[in-house]
């Protein structure tokens, strides 16, 4: 794909343009484009959640499923965080395991 189109693509994702997809509906569930918007606005509320989570705990664990999990572990990783777990399952034997291997 061409540079060019690269950023046609990008920029049709960004204007919502079902066509990018089907044609069909798809326009509807892209509301995670505002995401970022919506982050910045909260970020001084989320600053204070976390100052203050580290005053009170010393464990966290995040339970997500396969995008919503990726970054979380990749900061896991760059970070070599122990204190943050992250499991990319809901299978109720997965979660049990990490409830026992924890100190929570």
């Amino acid at each position: 794909m061409a540079v060019a189109s690269q950023q046609d693509l990008v920029e049709r994702i960004w204007a919502r343009d079902a066509t990018v997809w089907t044609g069909s509906d798809e326009d509807r569930w892209l509301g995670w484009l505002d995401e970022p918007k919506r982050m910045l606005e909260r970020a001084a509320e989320i600053a204070a959640f976390a100052q203050e989570a580290r005053t009170k705990f010393e464990t966290f664990v995040l339970l997500g499923m396969g995008g919503s999990s990726l970054a979380p572990e990749v900061l896991k990783r760059t970070f070599e965080s122990k204190q943050l777990h992250v499991l990319d399952t809901t299978h109720p034997a997965m979660i049990r395991h990490a409830e026992r291997s924890l100190d929570l």
